[in-house]
């Protein structure tokens, strides 16, 4: 087996070889030191190969939309395991964007890929979106799946369909749903970057949904919760978040006395509605109690972290 610098590669001595696509994503590169530090053989496949990364993984440039590579890659790999986090995410566009529809086709294509090449677990990243948000706190066994946007409805039949799949074949399927994320290399329009970016240019920073409660969790507790979950043989859905939810104004009021601005920030109280719910957690005990996973940063030590990361990257990533 040979990667795209043609240096081959024996097989690992435990047995344990993953790919991973999207593994140079906001979420996905988080993935890569635990999974080898787990004891994985960490093969990463994207367009583009991302600096910093090389050290944990070896990378395949691959079309993901480009079925006879995707399949070949495969080939080449014959990886025993298969984390899937590529999908279209462009922030503001993803809720309704059609290319939510071929991302089912290219995940379902994958999955088949994967087993016909000797793949036996995989695991695909999910979204809170699925649920029916009215539930407020949502249980992946009780509450219902009844999501309101094209992504959601997307994720939701990639769901069933790869769940249907993989019982048919099988193939051991689990399926991480995840709630809300922040940290390094995040999108600066998303709501916890652009309160940092607006802080540390000492602009005025503002939250229109104060009194709104959400579960953020910090990528790397994301990422090392997918790389425990990939290792286990636990099957299904499982809500991947911190089991520690704040109120919107107790996230942006924690970032302003980080930065000692708390002059220049303003929270509003926005009215509840069914695209915008007062409440939307997830219940962790499956990820806390069955998969023994603890996160490693609080609220507090996780925000420091991606101020510590804006301040040194702010320029280029907004420029």
């Amino acid at each position: 087996m040979k990667d795209i610098s043609g240096t081959a590669h024996s097989a690992p001595m435990n047995g344990k070889k993953i790919l991973v696509t999207g593994a140079d994503g906001f979420i996905g590169r988080q993935a890569l030191k635990p999974l080898k530090e787990i004891g994985f053989e960490v093969h990463a496949i994207n367009f583009y190969r991302s600096e910093g990364l090389d050290q944990y993984a070896t990378w395949h440039r691959c079309d993901l939309f480009d079925q006879s590579a995707v399949a070949s890659r495969l080939r080449e790999v014959q990886p025993s395991h298969l984390l899937h986090f590529a999908w279209y995410a462009e922030h503001g566009k993803y809720w309704t964007s059609e290319k939510n529809f071929k991302w089912v086709d290219t995940s379902m294509h994958m999955l088949r890929a994967f087993r016909e090449n000797g793949g036996n677990r995989a695991v695909f990243a999910g979204s809170c979106a699925e649920y029916d948000w009215s539930a407020g706190h949502c249980n992946e066994r009780t509450t219902p799946r009844e999501p309101r946007t094209v992504y959601g409805i997307c994720k939701e039949a990639l769901f069933r369909l790869a769940s249907a799949y993989s019982q048919t074949t099988g193939t051991s399927f689990a399926w991480g749903r995840i709630f809300f994320a922040y940290g390094p290399y995040e999108d600066p329009k998303r709501l916890i970057p652009s309160i940092i970016t607006a802080l540390l240019n000492g602009a005025p920073a503002h939250c229109e949904s104060g009194s709104h409660t959400r579960d953020f969790m910090h990528t790397a507790d994301i990422g090392r919760a997918f790389a425990v979950l990939a290792d286990s043989d636990y099957q299904g859905p499982v809500n991947i978040a911190s089991g520690t939810p704040f109120k919107l104004a107790e996230i942006i009021t924690i970032i302003a006395e980080q930065l000692d601005k708390k002059q220049f920030a303003s929270i509003n109280n926005a009215v509840s509605t069914p695209e915008n719910p007062a409440l939307l957690t997830g219940d962790t005990t499956i990820l806390n109690k069955i998969l023994n996973f603890t996160p490693q940063f609080d609220l507090q030590n996780g925000i420091a972290d991606a101020i510590a990361w804006w301040r040194t990257n702010m320029r280029s990533r907004l420029s």
